[in-house]
């Protein structure tokens, strides 16, 4: 005969240690041992042991990509709440099947998971806690454009945020409403609903709510060609971003201001602030991200004429993408780097860089990449004194592109044939 307080012991040593190796990274081990407190909790009849148990295996199937056994553990999970009376515990696992549910893409599971939410916090009269389920539920539906069923909701959070001290709450349902009118083509109501929403986060007095909304305010003036009204607003979201320690918003704001100084025509400007994007793109780990926004700074510097900081982003893009392995666009980096060195004088750096660039498209593959480079590159050479060499380089470049039947044979052709004759 079985001994429930020994199984329940056990249970719990093996859930600790479930959680440890989840800790140390040994998520194999976690999943056997949490498996396990699982059989041990059954035999003992804690079904609030079984949850917990059922909780942590779904995290491991979900961090390991097995969303099917992740969900099918949380509803057992659900399962066992609701027979324990555990309000507060269905509610935060109806919360991770909604977080499920949109890393999966499954809109019926969203909205069924954030309904389970909802009903939750009715009966337990948590006007706050509807008022998040609804907004985090809105914003999967706006991505996923099901403007009616988005609108449905608005209506209902907005009816349970009207009271006195609910302010924070109806200002991020308002600014939602903001981004359903703007993306189904009312931008002047939207522009109202943003101000609103302003309004409310000062009534509030909460500052993250604040600066929310006056990156949204921002970004629809500025989409309203109100350009000059739109800056300021950003910088003012910029600001606060700043003040909050907010990495991800400023990255975002920082894009948007981007936008408006390019809308300006102050490239300048909008260089500057891409560059302090990356930056942050950098400190969130997001390379792919640091690395979009260094090229676009890069491309912006350089078509002011501002050759120096093209090729300081450009320096940096190269590192970026070699991080990334990105081989193609290492290269692709190097050969407009040496472009921007020819600008400033510095053809020593241009053969560097067109020479390198020339390896790295051969490397990744990129045959016509590869000679159009060789192209580059050669006339360097020429330019440098190194005739016999620029005449092998851009013999290599004619061959490769005449096999290729490529259309930038018809660039080079004139400038070797003028190399040639001068030769001879």
């Amino acid at each position: 005969m079985s001994d429930p307080s020994a199984a329940a012991g056990r249970a719990a040593r093996l859930l600790h240690s479930a959680l440890k190796c989840e800790g140390l990274g040994d998520g194999e081990g976690a999943l056997r041992d949490a498996v396990a407190a699982h059989a041990d909790f059954r035999e003992a009849g804690d079904r609030t042991g079984m949850a917990a148990a059922l909780q942590l295996q779904a995290v491991l199937h979900a961090n390991h990509g097995d969303h099917g056994r992740a969900l099918a553990a949380l509803d057992e999970a659900v399962e066992h709440r609701i027979a324990t009376g555990d309000a507060e515990g269905v509610v935060a696992l109806h919360q991770e099947r909604f977080a499920l549910a949109v890393r999966t893409g499954r809109r019926d599971l969203a909205r069924e998971a954030s309904e389970a939410m909802l009903a939750g916090f009715e009966r337990g009269g948590d006007r706050d806690g509807q008022a998040q389920s609804i907004h985090q539920l809105v914003q999967f539906l706006l991505q996923a454009e099901a403007h009616d069923e988005a609108e449905e909701l608005l209506a209902r959070g907005l009816w349970n945020t009207d009271r006195a001290g609910e302010e924070r709450a109806r200002s991020a349902l308002v600014l939602l409403q903001a981004q359903l009118d703007q993306a189904t083509g009312h931008p002047q109501r939207a522009l109202r609903r943003a101000q609103e929403g302003v309004r409310l986060a000062e009534l509030a007095r909460h500052r993250p709510a604040l600066v929310e909304a006056w990156h949204q305010l921002g970004v629809l003036q500025v989409g309203l060609g109100q350009l000059e009204e739109g800056l300021a607003t950003l910088e003012q979201a910029l600001d606060g971003r700043e003040l909050l320690q907010d990495l991800s918003g400023r990255a975002a704001t920082l894009a948007e201001l981007a936008r408006a100084e390019q809308a300006l025509g102050r490239a300048g400007e909008a260089a500057r602030h891409l560059a302090y994007a990356a930056q942050t793109f950098e400190e969130l780990g997001l390379e792919q991200a640091r690395a979009a926004a260094l090229g676009e700074a890069a491309g912006l510097a350089a078509s002011v004429g501002r050759f120096d900081r093209a090729l300081a982003h450009g320096e940096a893009l190269v590192a970026a993408c070699a991080a990334l392995g990105a081989v193609e666009a290492v290269g692709q980096a190097l050969f407009s780097n040496g472009q921007w060195r020819i600008q400033v004088g510095d053809l020593a750096g241009a053969e560097r860089d067109f020479e390198r660039a020339a390896s790295e498209l051969r490397a990744a593959g990129s045959a016509e990449g590869h000679a159009i480079v060789l192209g580059m590159w050669g006339q360097v050479l020429d330019a440098t004194g190194e005739r016999g060499r620029a005449l092998e380089v851009l013999g290599e470049a004619e061959r490769i592109l005449t096999e290729l039947g490529s259309p930038a044979l018809a660039e080079l052709a004139p400038i070797l044939a003028e190399i040639r004759s001068a030769e001879a």
